[in-house]
């Protein structure tokens, strides 16, 4: 088992799914309330992912979103916004790029943490 299929069974066993496995080099949770994290693996490095629905009516969210990635703030890793999609039913996202050999089960429950929470505040329109 490599590092991505290990990293992704310890963090399935630390939520209580033992059998928790990625379809090859991708896995995708759906997290009601929350969102939808895929991780995926690529030769040196996984883009671990936090996917949100866009906020109906809210114009200064992508501003907001570029904002919550800027390097002034100094995240641990690069992170890299999106948006998918029209604005009624579109998506969110914000990506983290890890090292393959940084990357853990305790490192998915920190970026999925951190990645909620600058979505949380990305999401108020006072932001």
């Amino acid at each position: 088992m490599g590092v991505f299929e290990s990293a992704v069974a310890d963090f399935g066993r630390r939520l209580g799914i033992p059998d928790l496995s990625p379809g090859g080099a991708v896995a995708n949770l759906q997290f009601d309330g929350f969102g939808r994290l895929q991780l995926e693996a690529a030769e040196r490095h996984v883009l671990v992912t936090l996917a949100r629905p866009l906020p109906p009516h809210d114009d200064a969210c992508p501003a907001r979103l570029l904002d919550a990635c800027h390097w002034r703030r100094n995240h641990a890793y690069t992170l890299h916004p999106g948006i998918a999609g029209e604005a009624e039913g579109g998506l969110m996202t914000l990506t983290a790029r890890v090292p393959l050999e940084r990357f853990t089960a305790i490192v998915i429950e920190e970026l999925l943490v951190r990645l909620g929470a600058l979505l949380d505040g990305v999401e108020k329109a006072d932001g």
